[in-house]
């Protein structure tokens, strides 16, 4: 079973270049082993947590991803670029945190809170599983799937495969029957909405990765930055908001290839379903 690691407060400076000791077997006395130079073996990393032995704090600052993939597990109190990882990956996946390089509690309870709503024991520690979902957010999760259900429906109840200009009717048809509710008369209101909604998780993705989106997934398009251009009506006035299919398609108020870009504004949002 692996021991969860934690690195100790004291200052690293005390322990560089001064043996390191490592707990032997019970009846002998341990012995010391020089301090590692560069990042230690990941064989290493992994070996001397299934032994049950704690790794010394020089070597645990220097953990890399490669260890954690290999069964390495950090929580409370780790430290280090690893850390750092961890939180800039916690924000892109749609959880904001300081990147501070330090696993504090607010850390611990945001990881907790990704762990739960991907479906992992939500021990508020980072190891393999979790890390792997960190790496790869835009996973389809059941409601998901049913939300894109009930956006193809609405789509063809409306436009089908033509636009009538109604992309907000279509998406909120397809809420409302899963119990979300959204308000307003233009398509950009639904973002503020959504934001806040216990359902749907905001991610901040580059435009490229939105053809990838899983099922249920909610992009909602700025309208035009210009107010002197928003008198024009359309997309100019009012935005736009569509839901993926999972497939490369958006669903509204019609069926479409799902949109990389927006004539009106290259400002945008993204929802996925929890």
């Amino acid at each position: 079973m692996l021991k969860m690691v934690s690195i100790q407060a004291n200052s690293v400076q005390n322990t560089i270049n001064k043996p390191v000791i490592l707990p032997g077997p019970r009846g002998l006395k341990p012995s010391p082993v020089s301090a590692p130079k560069g990042n230690p073996p990941v064989q290493d990393q992994a070996q001397l947590l299934r032994q049950g032995q704690a790794l010394n704090r020089i070597e645990l600052r220097e953990a890399t991803l490669e260890g954690v993939r290999a069964g390495l597990v950090l929580g409370l109190g780790a430290e280090g670029p690893v850390v750092k990882t961890l939180q800039n990956l916690l924000t892109q996946a749609g959880y904001p945190v300081q990147v501070n390089g330090r696993l504090g509690p607010t850390t611990e309870s945001l990881l907790r809170r990704f762990q739960r709503d991907q479906g992992i024991q939500p021990t508020g520690q980072l190891g393999p599983t979790t890390l792997k979902a960190l790496e790869n957010p835009l996973r389809e999760t059941a409601f998901g799937r049913r939300l894109a259900t009930a956006g193809r429906q609405a789509a063809h109840q409306l436009g089908g495969y033509r636009s009538l200009g109604k992309c907000y009717t279509g998406v909120a048809r397809a809420l409302e029957r899963h119990g979300v509710s959204v308000t307003g008369l233009s398509a950009y209101m639904a973002a503020n909405q959504l934001a806040k909604h216990p359902r749907f998780r905001e991610v901040s993705l580059p435009a490229a990765s939105l053809s990838k989106l899983p099922a249920g997934a909610i992009v909602v398009w700025e309208r035009s930055p210009s107010p002197a251009l928003r008198h024009r009506g359309g997309g100019w006035t009012h935005g736009h908001i569509s839901i993926a299919d999972g497939k490369g398609r958006e669903m509204s108020d019609y069926i479409d290839k799902q949109r990389t870009s927006y004539y009106v504004s290259n400002r945008y949002r993204v929802f996925l379903p929890k």
